[in-house]
């Protein structure tokens, strides 16, 4: 596991950031017209100066943001990627078990740098095997865990695909807290604990990863919650 912060955030506060600059921008231009009023164009020139400046600014933040850098440091690979800013570079993780990017060919890339169409698919087959890892554990598995690297994992999402990997273990993660929820009312054993067992098993039918399989296992609960009233 990456000794670091949820890595997800520097994903998750770009739109964010880049939203808080599109507003003063537009907020500015907008107003443009309220400044320059008997003032000349000396004034108007200042203002699109200073508005070029942002844009600059705002294309060379989403630049900087797009980069990745992975370095191998004996065993481990530290994985930085740029601010929302026109330079510096913060800390994704420290990983002992990744892949390090490739390009269109398969090969590795052996430079400093790497782009996020590079970077983006080795972090999310990273969390998303991190996920499959604690969730097929032989004790019972910690579905906040799996849930926390499924929501990493997301982040690193790019394709169709990616995100259709995210929902069936996330339906997985709910069928089986589902069952966890039915076998405790069984234990309890009380009218207001099997009333609700029933209804979270009819719920649990859109979550079935293998339908013969676990329908067959939602009935078998049923007929145990039935024959316990």
């Amino acid at each position: 596991m990456p000794n670091t912060k949820e890595s997800g955030k520097n994903a998750e506060s770009t739109k964010g950031k880049c939203a808080k600059f599109s507003s003063f921008i537009g907020d500015l231009w907008r107003n443009s017209s309220c400044l320059i009023d008997g003032k000349g164009p000396l004034l108007l020139y200042g203002v699109s100066a200073f508005v070029l400046l942002f844009v600059f600014i705002l294309g060379a933040s989403f630049s900087n943001a797009n980069v990745f850098s992975f370095k191998q440091q004996g065993d481990v690979v530290e994985v930085r990627q740029g601010h929302f800013g026109p330079i510096g570079m913060g800390l994704v993780g420290r990983f002992t078990d990744i892949h390090l990017p490739t390009d269109d060919t398969g090969k590795t890339i052996v430079s400093d740098t790497c782009t996020r169409k590079q970077a983006y698919p080795v972090l999310f087959r990273y969390y998303l095997s991190q996920a499959d890892q604690a969730l097929n554990v032989q004790d019972t598995p910690n579905l906040q865990q799996v849930e926390t690297l499924l929501r990493k994992a997301e982040s690193y999402a790019l394709t169709d695909d990616d995100q259709q990997d995210i929902i069936v273990r996330n339906n997985g993660i709910r069928f089986l807290a589902g069952i966890g929820k039915v076998n405790l009312a069984l234990v309890k054993n009380t009218k207001e604990d099997l009333k609700a067992a029933r209804g979270c098993l009819s719920q649990m039918k859109k979550f079935a990863i293998t339908p013969a399989v676990q329908q067959q296992l939602i009935k078998e609960q049923l007929a145990a919650v039935e024959s316990a009233r």
